[in-house]
Formats: structure tokens, sequence, C-alpha cells
């Protein structure tokens, strides 16, 4: 086990090398992390999707026609938090369930709307 936890060391340097002769651009790690209001619908999620995507591969030029000198990334994680007031519903129905009462509908309503 203790083999196993030193490969999860923090200070773990990941270098990435295109391969030679590659023209692809060095691409450095990071971890993205998106709260609750950037998921808060479909809509939402498919814009975090995308942001994820046109990191990882960042398009040639800009819209307005400009190249674009961004870095590609590579997710080392991605986090994502509960969706919209989802967290507040779950406690909200724990403080009920203490109580001896179960509502789950406020967060169906979240889920399906």
């Amino acid at each position: 086990i203790n083999t196993y936890k030193s490969g999860l060391s923090p200070r773990r340097n990941y270098q990435y090398e295109p391969r030679p002769g590659s023209t692809s651009p060095k691409r450095i790690d990071v971890t993205m992390k998106f709260g609750g209001s950037s998921l808060a619908n479909a809509e939402r999620v498919d814009h975090v999707a995308n942001l994820i995507k046109d990191r990882i591969n960042p398009p040639a030029t800009l819209e307005d026609g400009s190249p674009n000198e961004e870095t590609p990334v590579r997710p080392r994680a991605v986090i994502c938090s509960a969706m919209g007031k989802t967290t507040n519903s779950l406690l909200s129905a724990g403080e009920m369930a203490l109580e001896g009462r179960v509502d789950v509908e406020a967060l169906r309503t979240l889920h399906t709307t």
C-alpha cells in the first residue's frame, strides 16, 4: 500500500512532451471545478461540456478571425457540484426526514424540468 500511496503524491510532476516531430503544442495539467449555478440546467451543462472540450482542443482561430494562442490543457480532474439548488433541497429533505416526513418532490422537480 505504501508503494501505491507514493504514486499519489501531490508533488508528483507529470511531464507531457509532444511526440518527436509533432507540431502539437505542449499541454498543461489542470483541475477544473464547476459550481452549482454553472450546472443549473441542461443548457448550462452543455455550455460547461463545450468549455472543457474547447480547453482540451482550442480552436485555431478566435471568433474575430485572429489566431488563438491559448495553451491546450489536459484535465487531471473535472469536479462538478450538485446542479442548481440541489444541495439546498437535499438539506431540506434531510431535515424533514429527521422529523419523520418525506418529501422529495422539490428534488424531482429540479431534475425533471
